[in-house]
Formats: structure tokens, C-alpha cells, sequence
């Protein structure tokens, strides 16, 4: 009898109840909440550095580009915008 009545009391209790999935929920809300930012900041950061990254290549190659020549200044190699025609030592033109 007490084996029956366990037995069935452990088959009536199927799932969760709705404090146990608010509190997870609210878990989850707190750990996206301080992981959202930094995961932001180093989308950002990552982006700068790229950029950085790609305007010393664009001046590496301007320079480069002048001491082949002999320009003697850099207007004529920039107001052509940078490609690879104006640029040789470029492989192709940074995005």
C-alpha cells in the first residue's frame, strides 16, 4: 500500500513548475545581462583594430609607392583613391 502510494505520487509530478522556470529564466536574464556588454565591447574593439591594421598596410603601400617613384609628396599617390593600379604593393584594396 505505501509502495503503491509513492509509486503514484512519483507519477502525478511530471514537469516543472512555473517558480522553478521563472527562476531559471531570471538566471539566464542575469548572465546575458553582464555578458552583453562585454561581447559588444569586443565586437568593437575587434573592429578598431582592423581598421587600424588596414590604414598602416594603406600607408605602407603609399610610402612604399613614393620611394618607387621619387614623388616628392603624397598627393599624387592618394587623390587617386587607394587600388591596386595606383598602389602596386597592394595585393588588394583593404575593406
Amino acid at each position: 500500500m505505501l509502495r503503491a502510494r509513492s509509486l503514484s505520487a512519483l507519477r502525478n509530478r511530471k514537469g516543472f513548475t512555473l517558480i522553478e522556470l521563472l527562476v531559471v529564466v531570471l538566471i539566464l536574464a542575469i548572465l546575458m545581462a553582464v555578458a552583453m556588454p562585454l561581447y559588444l565591447s569586443a565586437v568593437a574593439d575587434s573592429q578598431r583594430k582592423t581598421c587600424r591594421a588596414n590604414m598602416q598596410t594603406i600607408a605602407n603601400a603609399v610610402q612604399a609607392a613614393r620611394v618607387k617613384t621619387g614623388a616628392s609628396n603624397y598627393t599624387a599617390l592618394v587623390t587617386g583613391g587607394v587600388t591596386t593600379v595606383n598602389l602596386p604593393d597592394l595585393s588588394a584594396a583593404p575593406a
